[in-house]
């Protein structure tokens, strides 16, 4: 069923606004999975809320049941792929929507390879499967890591836990880099001892320490409050507080990258603050590669658009993979603003042209996926008002982003 909202901007009086971000989804999923595998499920501050880490707690919790549903969650349904054919047990793991379609083959063969019973009920390669009672042990195993990082994370979350300890090498170039380095720094965090050098990375094997951990705020996040404050009248200074610029995520860049746009970022002990850069002259085109930090560019995707700035955003390829095709998506939604995206498939490369940039006369789709109505929002503050599909597909990740959202003037009726 689809649920059309209006989004509309009224600019607000404040000058200064603190905005409160959601924990990191990223690091509280890895952290839920190294937390089961040491026995202990609490000491975790600042948990996610996001509907993803929910519903790996929910089914962390209640593991000895036979069937549990990942629902939407990619790190949800790999993680708990690796964890569940470690207990040697008999489950069924089964999800929702567009996870259904996503990739998990490499993952599947890397652990049956490793002594997993892991069979598919319907369409090889993809969820649902059967995990049967397999009998997992150490060694080296090989494992393409050029579709997705989160293979990789799953695989490392297990591996002290094999006996003799997992070496993983990987074949072509990694996507998303950061989010292997945030696993093997939290692992190591937790007392184990694991070396990264690409293309290999060794685990030895051990147990997860029991420890007390707060989780930093999300800075994937973070870029939907760049780009409104970008976007904002009157306001002058935003506070965000639990980011570091030490943060062991790699969509930290954030900061830097909207720094192109005249937002300056002051680094506090426990926060950001945001202000503008006074006659900022903006680029005339923007490029970027994106290899490192695909969650950030829907974000930029319509910053530019909106600024009517030219733009080419590469290494892109696993977009093609998300929520949804995150590419098509764009292209479809953007040319509701008059703005043309072209992909160039063979460089993984998106060309926008913004200059013909108009208010949409239909609603924006969310396509079920929480980045492009966060994303989109910021339509409504250059427009007035826009309509939009499915807007609460923000649950996913940051489930009072509406809220915040008001702080800006921004208001879903």
């Amino acid at each position: 069923m689809t649920d059309i909202h209006t989004v509309s901007y009224h600019p607000v009086t404040e000058k200064e606004i603190t905005v409160l971000l959601p924990a990191s989804k990223s690091i509280s999923n890895r952290l839920l999975i190294i937390k089961a595998l040491s026995g202990y499920l609490e000491n975790i501050h600042n948990l996610s809320e996001a509907q993803d880490t929910e519903t790996l707690l929910e089914i962390l919790k209640n593991v000895n049941q036979k069937e549990h549903n990942a629902k939407l969650g990619g790190t949800t349904f790999r993680f708990l792929l690796a964890y569940l054919a470690l207990l040697r047990n008999d489950f069924i793991l089964t999800a929702e929507g567009e996870m259904q379609n996503r990739p998990i083959k490499e993952l599947v063969d890397a652990l049956n390879s490793l002594g997993a019973e892991i069979e598919y009920i319907k369409e090889e390669g993809k969820p649902p499967v059967h995990i049967k009672r397999g009998n997992m042990h150490g060694g080296t195993i090989s494992i393409d890591a050029t579709k997705s990082s989160q293979f990789v994370s799953a695989l490392m979350l297990i591996a002290p836990y094999l006996q003799g300890g997992l070496t993983i090498r990987l074949q072509g170039e990694p996507v998303s880099k950061p989010y292997i380095e945030m696993t093997a720094k939290l692992m190591r965090e937790f007392g184990v001892d694991i070396a990264v050098n690409y293309p290999e990375i060794v685990v030895k094997e051990g147990k997860y320490a029991n420890k007390t951990y707060f989780v930093e705020n999300d800075w994937s996040a973070a870029s939907y409050i760049y780009q409104s404050f970008l976007f904002s009248q009157n306001l002058q200074k935003v506070k965000i507080p639990y980011l570091y610029k030490n943060s062991i995520q790699g969509d930290v860049e954030v900061y830097n990258i909207y720094s192109n746009f005249g937002i300056q970022t002051t680094f506090l002990d426990d926060a950001v603050i945001l202000t503008k850069e006074e006659k900022k002259e903006l680029p005339s085109k923007f490029t970027y590669t994106f290899f490192n930090n695909p969650d950030l560019a829907q974000t930029l995707a319509v910053t530019c658009s909106l600024l009517k700035i030219p733009a080419e955003l590469e290494g892109l390829q696993t977009l093609l993979h998300k929520e949804t095709n995150r590419i098509a998506a764009l292209q479809n939604e953007l040319k509701k603003l008059n703005v043309d995206a072209q992909f160039d498939q063979t460089n993984n490369r998106l060309v926008i042209h913004p200059e013909n940039l108009a208010k949409p006369q239909s609603a924006i789709s969310t396509y079920n996926d929480h980045r492009m109505a966060m994303a989109f929002s910021s339509a409504a503050q250059i427009f007035g008002q826009i309509e939009m599909e499915n807007p609460m597909v923000v649950n996913k990740s940051f489930p009072h982003f509406w809220e915040e959202m008001k702080k800006f003037g921004i208001s879903l009726s």
